[in-house]
């Protein structure tokens, strides 16, 4: 979402409102009009350079490689512009790093079988771009732009140093010959889905995860004709087909295809595809009862003695690839294994030859003994981050900014009286409200909202207040009422239907009011005598159509507790209507503030 651009067009909207008015008044009415107007007087200085307040490692993916004899972590920190780095993980010390001009994102590494790193890249304008690493030069450099798409999400190789690339926003497949420099189209794979969403290579043939709803193609890599081959899994998993979203993450190992899939009803879960059968095993990675987590990301999956080791119910489970039964290691790890391998890490205290090495989201390097079951996890940030952009502002009661980035999860604080600024972490705030000695935040995923104390220029630990629920998943605007917390948002992925959520901060009582207006999603709010005013976006959730009905402006009264029909109009398309792409745009990511 672009925060940046909702105002403009709200601005917009209150410009069009005041030339609709103007017409409807005698020429010197309007001329009085015009000569008392406020916004004909607002002035601003020159916008000052602040410097960049929210800086962070924000590492979404890696890959293990070996380099000058060296075991090394090739990763991409998700900052402005992106900083690739490598990574000696036995000395647990960056080697070198490279800024990707453009570049804000990665999701996605491989290496190839010549040890060149291809990195799948987003820029800050969101255009999909594939980049490389040469371990022999020591270079980066810039291959191809993805057309139009707008993401790369997955990539894989083959024996022959071809890469494989997913995107979004169209689910296309592309495949780069490092030979001829050449970039093969083979378009959409299945319609009606625009993610590609993982990868993998096996014997002449792509495996594509698609996403909303799940699938996955195989692909004839010479021939490009394809087929879907996920019917059997949503039975498996005891779920109706449209209830598996994503197929999130994707891996050969040994005879099997490991499959992450993903959704509102199945949780993060894993399934089984026999590559020597041609068919789906009956058991699966579900969520764990006890932890209620599921199955984490990955790139590599590290094997030995028969045994995969996949991240999942809140740490390390081995997985008996003769069986597909599965023991949990002991280890604590609740994230993601960004690129994995074995690494003897000469320390007394850690098995030689069964110690996965991985790198955290914070860029720590952490060490898995899955022999003894212990985790330990290096000093320092061996990784390089930098600046990443502002998502979201707001001035809190003290004076001070709040802010939010994205990517990265990071929230910041700047004080203009000082000109000071500190980091602090938390998720992605779509709305921020400060009210008396607290700020509350807004947080996507989930729609959970948390409340920070500030009392005497402080900040406490953010806390979860309460989660919206009702399938709200962006809590988009948020204003303060009479005691109450007022807040807009837009639904969960695949769905329509924003809600108008009221909480009273004394009691814990929350009201959701959902379809206020049907199917439209909530991003504009004030309040005056006991009223809401709202305007609400087509948009919804991420990979939805456009309901008909026209974005409009409501009247909430509190009190009666429903829609006052006699005020709600419908309005302009500029108010608060914001283009629902699969992130955000960009922000500069530096504040700049003028005086007038």
């Amino acid at each position: 979402m672009n925060r940046r651009n909702v105002r403009n067009r709200s601005l917009a909207f209150l410009l069009i409102c005041a030339l609709g008015l103007s017409l409807l008044l005698p020429s010197g009415a309007q001329a009085a009009s015009e000569q008392v107007s406020k916004l004909s007087k607002m002035k601003f200085g020159t916008p000052v350079n602040m410097g960049y307040p929210i800086t962070s490692v924000s590492i979404n993916d890696g890959v293990m490689g070996v380099e000058d004899g060296k075991q090394v972590l090739y990763t991409t920190a998700s900052t402005t512009p992106a900083v690739f780095n490598v990574i000696d993980v036995k000395n647990n010390e960056r080697i070198r790093d490279f800024e990707l001009a453009g570049v804000a994102q990665s999701w996605r590494h491989v290496i190839t079988s010549d040890g060149t790193v291809y990195i799948g890249a987003i820029t800050s304008s969101g255009t999909g771009e594939l980049w490389s690493y040469s371990p022999v030069t020591k270079t980066v450099q810039k291959l191809k732009v993805m057309g139009s798409e707008k993401s790369v999400w997955s990539m894989t190789t083959d024996p022959s140093g071809n890469v494989y690339i997913g995107t979004y926003d169209n689910g296309k497949l592309f495949q780069y010959n490092p030979k001829t420099k050449e970039l093969r189209d083979y378009g959409t794979l299945l319609a009606g889905h625009n993610y590609i969403r993982s990868m993998a290579y096996h014997d002449g043939y792509i495996y594509a995860g698609m996403a909303l709803p799940f699938e996955v193609v195989k692909v004839n890599v010479e021939t490009g004709a394809s087929e879907v081959i996920s019917d059997e899994v949503p039975g498996i998993l005891g779920l109706e087909h449209g209830k598996i979203e994503f197929a999130y993450d994707m891996a050969v190992v040994d005879k099997y295809l490991f499959v992450k899939a993903s959704g509102e009803e199945s949780g993060l879960v894993m399934v089984y595809y026999n590559l020597e059968k041609k068919k789906w095993e009956d058991k699966f990675i579900g969520v764990d009862p006890v932890s209620n987590r599921g199955v984490m990301s990955y790139n590599q999956i590290p094997v030995a003695d028969g045994k995969a080791y996949v991240p999942a119910h809140g740490g390390i489970l081995e997985v008996d690839l003769t069986t597909l039964e599965t023991r949990n290691t002991g280890i604590s790890f609740a994230t993601s294994l960004r690129g994995a391998a074995w690494v003897d890490m000469k320390d007394p205290e850690l098995t030689s030859d069964r110690t996965i090495v991985t790198i955290q989201a914070n860029g720590k390097l952490s060490a898995l003994d899955v022999k003894k079951g212990i985790r330990k996890d290096l000093p320092g940030v061996a990784a390089k981050g930098g600046p990443i952009p502002i998502h979201n502002m707001e001035r809190g009661t003290d004076g001070r900014l709040y802010m939010s980035a994205y990517p990265g999860g990071n929230g910041g604080v700047f004080d203009p009286r000082t000109n000071q600024s500190f980091s602090f972490l938390i998720g992605q705030a779509e709305g921020i409200i400060s009210v008396g000695n607290k700020v509350y935040y807004g947080i996507y995923p989930g729609g959970d909202i948390y409340e920070v104390d500030i009392t005497g220029g402080k900040m406490s630990d953010p806390k979860l207040l309460f989660t919206i629920g009702s399938s709200q998943d962006r809590p988009y605007k948020m204003e303060y009422a009479d005691g109450k917390l007022i807040i807009g948002t837009i639904p969960d992925y695949g769905k329509l239907g924003g809600a108008l959520t009221i909480y009273d901060l004394a009691t814990g009582d929350k009201q959701v009011y959902r379809d206020i207006i049907k199917d439209h999603s909530i991003i504009g709010l004030a309040y005056k005598d006991g009223k809401i005013y709202g305007s609400t976006t087509k948009s919804g959730g991420l990979n939805t159509n456009m309901p008909a009905n026209d974005p409009e402006v409501f009247v909430w009264d509190i009190e009666k507790k429903s829609n006052d029909d006699a005020h709600s109009t419908h309005s302009a398309e500029g108010f608060g209507h914001t283009s629902h792409d699969q992130r955000p745009h960009f922000w500069s990511g530096w504040l700049a503030v003028g005086w007038s």
